[in-house]
């Protein structure tokens, strides 16, 4: 049980990473100034 968890888990934390290494990307390419802060 706690083996698909942690598989789980860890799918997660890359998947999240991705995401967060592409907006980060567009960020910068959208300048930081123009960055929408929420």
């Amino acid at each position: 049980m706690w083996d698909i968890i942690s598989i789980v888990a860890i799918f997660a934390v890359l998947y999240l990473g991705r995401e967060l290494k592409i907006a980060v990307a567009t960020a910068r390419a959208s300048g930081w100034n123009n960055f929408p802060h929420s």
